[in-house]
């Protein structure tokens, strides 16, 4: 298939002397992404690629956390908030602009590599991964919903809107509508859930390329437009597709230097759910298989 590449000449006062597409190691990524340098500049230039918030993963989240990724000012204020308060290094918002019936965010241009794995993290480089994203969830919201403030919702309302999402996302699944049986079984599962008392910055897809590494620390935290205020527990249970037991450990080590590790032991069943149906995670796994797959976060 063809790429459709943009000229992005308008989001710049220079001529535009090199662009060229990042794509991510994964598929079904939600943003066109590109750098871009003129004489003056050497940036990043990106903008969420649908024209509608459709699909299990966007649907679900606009639904239940009210953001909008087509708005640049949404996604600059996550930017904006997640920079005040990450030790992960986030690119600074440089402008905004429009063309195309598509909103662009213009942004720094980071060092490192893209993170293919934890496994390249040295055993600090885990502990400061755990210490940074305890820091992270340190800052609390009284409410649900999305980074910029503009859709909240009172605690009392997430186990209902968490249901209604996971039965709409299911609608969207690739391998066709899901079963009543695991629908129901989801929906009971959130209903037994106890109401989180604090809510925290999260991101549902919170996969390795999200990162920028070098040896073996993460350098910068780049791929942010899908954070919301949702409950903390949701990260731990999407890192457990990705880390063994020896990197949770030395993760989870990092992490209760800056903050007790939440529990997971009433929250997985409902939130491996709702992630796999989101089709984000896991990847590759039948929900049987992610049912059962190690929970190295006790």
């Amino acid at each position: 298939m063809t790429r459709f590449e943009p000229d992005l000449r308008s989001l710049f006062d220079a001529p535009v002397l090199e662009q060229v597409e990042l794509v991510p190691d994964f598929e079904d990524h939600g943003s066109s992404v590109f750098r871009v340098r003129t004489a003056s500049e050497h940036v990043v230039v990106r903008a969420f690629r649908a024209p509608a918030v459709d699909g299990p993963f966007w649907a679900c989240l606009n639904a239940l956390f009210g953001i909008d990724p087509r708005s640049a000012a949404e996604a600059a204020s996550i930017y904006g908030l997640l920079g005040t308060v990450s030790p992960f290094p986030v690119p600074r918002v440089l402008r905004i602009g429009k063309f195309s019936g598509r909103e662009w965010l213009v942004v720094e241009l980071m060092a490192g590599a893209p993170m293919v794995s934890f496994g390249e993290l040295s055993d600090d480089g885990l502990q400061s991964f755990g210490r940074g994203l305890a820091s992270i969830h340190a800052r609390r919201f009284a409410t649900f919903g999305n980074p910029s403030g503009s859709v909240r919702y009172a605690p009392a309302e997430f186990p209902a809107r968490l249901t209604a999402a996971l039965r709409e996302a299911a609608k969207f699944h690739p391998q066709g509508p899901l079963s009543d049986r695991l629908l129901d079984d989801a929906c009971a599962a959130i209903a037994r859930l106890p109401v989180p008392d604090a809510w925290s910055l999260v991101l549902p897809d919170l996969f390795p390329p999200q990162f920028l590494h070098s040896e073996g620390q993460i350098v910068a935290f780049v791929d942010v437009d899908a954070y919301v205020i949702g409950p903390r527990e949701l990260d731990l249970v999407v890192l457990e597709y990705f880390v063994d037991a020896r990197s949770a450990a030395l993760i989870a080590s990092g992490y209760v230097e800056v903050a007790p590790l939440p529990k997971l032991r009433d929250v997985r069943r409902a939130y491996r759910l709702f992630l796999w149906v989101l089709t984000m995670n896991p990847l590759a796994l039948d929900e049987a298989q992610w049912m059962a797959w190690p929970q190295p976060f006790a």
